[in-house]
């Protein structure tokens, strides 16, 4: 036989065997290029979902603490509004306390006044009257002791009686005023205190969206090395199979 017909097959075999080969690698090529698309598309769609999911919740929740702090300095005019009411009310009644007392000591002048004139009218007539009953004089002079120290007695509780009266309304003016400072300080603690509970909420759905979101990445990009594997070995499957490769070869054999 001829030597050249008997290498003829073999050069055949190992030309199908390269071609087989360059086609297994364009194809696995192309499959790796597609899983590849497939998963930026799927994580590019999940990351713009999250961010319009939480972008959306972030929007409704600012808006709703600047709703608050407007109603919280709504109700900081309004208090200061009733402060100065009460400001304007005290001084009102301090001014009238002012006026009672100046009132107070015109009324003492006059009866002062009053006083003096009796006793000079007293004297003058004891004087004129000298030779009237002695027990007249006493009476008399018995009953203008006891108007002045009426009058003496009357004006001194009538001070106190303004003083304790000033005092009792600058107590009561000073409880409200300090019973609306705790009410507001109260209503602005527990809006602080509900405004961070939400903000630790937030952060807290924040972090677990993230956490979610690595988890995915890390499936994905186990997905993706499965199937590379799997492809991998396939190939080194089909390149490994004796029986594939001896099959060829005597297909030639027979048609040389």
């Amino acid at each position: 036989p001829d030597p050249a017909s008997g290498f003829a097959p073999m050069a055949t075999d190992v030309g199908e065997e390269s071609w087989a080969r360059e086609q297994l690698s364009s194809r696995l090529e192309d499959i790796t290029r597609e899983l590849r698309r497939s998963v930026e598309h799927e994580f590019c769609l999940a990351e713009r979902a999250l961010h319009t999911r939480h972008g959306g919740q972030l929007e409704a929740q600012r808006q709703k603490a600047d709703a608050g702090a407007l109603q919280l300095r709504s109700a900081l005019e309004v208090l200061r509004g009733e402060s100065q009411q009460l400001t304007g009310r005290f001084e009102e009644k301090q001014r009238q306390v002012k006026g009672s007392l100046t009132l107070l000591q015109r009324m003492r002048g006059n009866l002062s006044a009053r006083c003096s004139l009796i006793t000079s009218f007293r004297a003058w007539r004891a004087a004129s009257e000298a030779g009237k009953d002695a027990r007249l004089q006493d009476l008399l002079a018995a009953r203008l002791c006891s108007t002045r120290l009426a009058s003496t007695s009357f004006g001194a509780w009538r001070r106190e009686v303004q003083a304790l009266r000033t005092q009792v309304l600058i107590a009561n003016e000073r409880a409200e005023q300090e019973l609306v400072r705790n009410r507001l300080l109260e209503q602005v603690a527990l809006e602080r205190d509900r405004a961070l509970s939400e903000v630790e909420t937030l952060r807290r759905q924040l972090f677990e969206e993230t956490t979610q979101r690595t988890l995915l990445q890390e499936n994905l990009k186990r997905v993706f090395m499965r199937g590379v594997c799997a492809l991998n070995f396939e190939a080194l499957s089909l390149l490994a199979d004796p029986s594939a490769i001896g099959g060829g070869g005597g297909l030639g054999g027979g048609g040389a």
